[in-house]
């Protein structure tokens, strides 16, 4: 767990240092931007495919959509989500001490 207490290091130095900070924001928010529409993507190539899995299971076609692939497809957009959301909460967090800093001086 050496590399998630050394990215934490990383980024709560940024977070405290003033002239660090504005750019973690832009930074985070450009990441959280890029993340929500990967997971958007993901999340309809999931849908379509468990749509076309279903259709091919009524119709009998001969298309191999399974739905355990359909399956990984919503995992992998659920973890994508995931990652939306830290990025979220990561921004929530840089703003508040922004705003901390601003008013104390």
């Amino acid at each position: 767990m050496k590399f998630y207490d050394e990215a934490d290091e990383i980024f709560i130095q940024k977070a405290a240092d003033d002239s660090r900070r504005p750019e973690l924001i832009k930074e985070t928010s450009r990441k959280r931007k890029v993340l929500t529409w990967c997971a958007v993507l993901w999340s309809v190539c999931a849908f379509i495919q468990m749509i076309l899995g279903m259709i091919s299971g009524i119709y009998g076609l001969s298309h191999n959509f399974s739905a355990s692939a359909a399956g990984w497809n919503f995992f992998m957009a659920a973890m994508i989500w995931m990652l939306v959301l830290k990025c979220e909460t990561d921004l929530r967090l840089l703003k508040l001490v922004e705003k901390l800093k601003s008013s104390t001086r």
